[in-house]
């Protein structure tokens, strides 16, 4: 049972008196919208599902539209506090899940209880309330499986007050490295401006969002070619100019569930849709797509293919081909003179491909137990075709998680040759946006800022669809003390990428540690970590701000817990170079080293 009275911006609900009002005045709200606008309240800071919608507001058994009845009640309560659903202040939407509640709330029950003031910030990736939850959130299903959280972390970081934890899937070693470089502001309250709609897309701009391919070839084992293929159409496609094209993370959210178009095409922001089916068997594959209208489920196109298997590049250049054609007749896109797609032929080696796809697959799993599996794989792709820039790129990575992730003692060693794989893939194909993202990283780690932000430029500029390209440049943003750049970066892949929000969200809550506004940022770096507990970078993050806050019990909690997670973690020594900086990146290392040894990092 929640308290009776919730005051929230300037809104008051009475659960006793079932009355929503604004500055005093009643504010309309009828029997429905009222309950979710209070299942969502009681429940604020977490994931609000429709299933639980559903069984909360009518109960089982009941045969209803639940689809459309949720969307209309929640069209009314937006309505009735004046919420735009393209920049959210109250309720956001979790693309294929449900909505939460991210607004401050007072909660009052013959006395108020005192809250966090926070700002908000658009798409519901910015600050939340310190008692925005009161119980850890289920971890999101778009990040990898973590190891269980130690009981120990959760009572003592919850037991001072209810505070919710949030969500990362990259657990960043390269603090160990080079630290996170932010100028030290400590006293600085000043916001950091958002545009006023970072996900507004340029007049006449047509989006479109891949969904995952149905695998139809009877074999699970196939699972990693159809879903291959349609990632491969995935990064085709965003190849394109002038054309909004959602990332895999959130389109993949998708995945095995029942949602109308209508209803992803809302969550999503997305006016097309493609859909499809891929079944290979011997050396033939077939293919059905369908491009529809999101906003009224209307077929624009469909085509079934059934072709050679040593046809499927020049099928998927037929596919990208038409779809370009039919956007470009529906919304009279501009011609010129240049090709408007490129040749996306990876390889000629179809057993190459397939091995490729195989470790894709496994790389996006981004588990310790996995990588080994991905590098297997990407190596034996190289081997099949040495000219396969992609595979290296991947094979890149590979290394690289082993140094970001601390999955080996020796991790260090794995450093050069993530560099050696990165290069020979940009050796191979210069605009490989993998490797240039990579390359970004490992600019910034090897001290090089001003190359890593080029870096990352380059690599969104060649892909402007690139929601991870962009979460890298903010990485090398950061590390070249540039916050609000950062800021802007991690919001850009949000809207690519929306159902990854919490997948960003430590950039967002360092740039406010890195602006001293350590407040704000702790209740972001906990929606982080309860995704994922053991991201290293949102539990740095998290200390510094206990640190500087003077909460020292939570402090060494927090660093703690980085031991757990990482007992080869260490410190750059005081007389390191890093530690001696001059300037700005030298007083924020120094900052970084300084909060964690007080803190109890060795």
């Amino acid at each position: 049972m929640i308290a009776d009275v919730h005051r929230f911006d300037d809104f008051e609900l009475d659960l006793n008196g079932n009355r929503l009002s604004r500055n005093g005045q009643s504010v309309h709200l009828e029997r429905i919208p009222f309950k979710l606008l209070c299942l969502l309240i009681e429940r604020r800071g977490q994931i609000l599902t429709r299933e639980e919608i559903v069984q909360q507001i009518w109960g089982n058994g009941v045969f209803i539209d639940s689809e459309s009845a949720i969307n209309t009640a929640i069209r009314k309560i937006r309505r009735a506090l004046g919420d735009d659903p393209d920049a959210p202040r109250f309720i956001v939407t979790i693309p294929a899940k449900g909505y939460r509640f991210i607004a401050p709330v007072a909660v009052a029950n013959g006395e108020l209880k005192d809250i966090t003031n926070t700002e908000p910030v658009s798409n519901g990736a910015g600050p939340e309330p310190a008692d925005a939850a009161e119980a850890v959130p289920p971890a999101s299903p778009t990040t990898p499986s973590e190891p269980e959280q130690s009981n120990s972390w959760l009572t003592i970081l919850l037991s001072p007050q209810p505070l919710m934890l949030a969500a990362s899937v990259i657990a960043v070693a390269s603090i160990v490295l080079v630290p996170h470089l932010w100028q030290k502001e400590p006293h600085s309250l000043a916001p950091i401006q958002s545009p006023e709609s970072p996900c507004k897309l340029k007049s006449g701009m047509p989006s479109i969002a891949v969904l995952p391919f149905s695998n139809l070839s009877g074999d699970p084992k196939q699972e990693y070619f159809s879903d291959g293929i349609s990632n491969q159409l995935i990064e085709d496609l965003s190849h394109l100019p002038g054309l909004f094209v959602i990332a895999r993370n959130s389109s993949f959210a998708y995945k095995g569930k029942s949602v109308k178009e209508p209803e992803i095409g809302r969550e999503l922001r997305v006016r097309y849709l493609l859909e499809g089916d891929i079944s290979k068997a011997g050396d033939r594959v077939r293919i059905g797509v369908e491009l529809v209208d999101a906003s009224s489920a209307t077929e624009i196109w469909t085509q079934r293919f059934d072709r050679p298997l040593k046809d499927i590049f020049s099928l998927q250049d037929e596919i990208v081909s038409k779809i370009v054609t039919t956007l470009g007749l529906l919304l009279r896109l501009d011609q010129t003179t240049e090709p408007i797609f490129r040749n996306f032929r990876m390889t000629d080696n179809l057993e190459a491909f397939d091995d490729y796809l195989r470790a894709r697959e496994y790389n996006l799993r981004l588990t310790k137990e996995d990588n080994p599996k991905a590098r297997y794989w990407a190596k034996r792709a190289t081997e099949l075709d040495p000219h396969f820039a992609e595979a290296y790129a991947l094979l890149a990575w590979t290394y690289f998680n082993d140094v970001w992730n601390q999955w080996d003692p020796n991790y260090p060693a794995a450093f050069p040759h993530a560099r050696e794989f990165a290069q020979k893939a940009l050796a191979l194909d210069d605009s490989e946006g993998d490797a240039l993202a990579l390359t970004t990283e490992l600019d910034w780690l090897q001290g090089q800022f001003e190359q890593g932000v080029a870096d990352g430029m380059r690599a969104v500029a060649i892909n402007p669809n690139y929601a991870f390209g962009y979460q890298t440049l903010a990485d090398a943003l950061s590390n070249d003390a540039k916050p609000e750049g950062a800021f802007h970066a991690v919001e850009k892949a949000i809207c690519l990428d929306p159902a990854g929000a919490d997948f960003y969200a430590y950039q967002l809550g360092t740039s406010y540690v890195q602006r001293g506004r350590y407040g704000e940022a702790i209740p972001i770096l906990k929606r982080h970590l309860s995704a994922s507990p053991n991201s290293l970078v949102g539990l740095v993050a998290l200390v510094m701000a206990y640190t500087e806050l003077g909460r020292d019990r939570e402090a060494r909690a927090g660093a703690a817990e980085i031991m757990r997670i990482s007992p080869h973690y260490a410190l750059p020594a005081t007389n390191s170079a890093w530690y001696n900086q001059p300037g700005e990146i030298g007083a924020w290392h120094r900052r970084v080293i300084d909060d964690l040894h007080k803190a109890g990092v060795k």
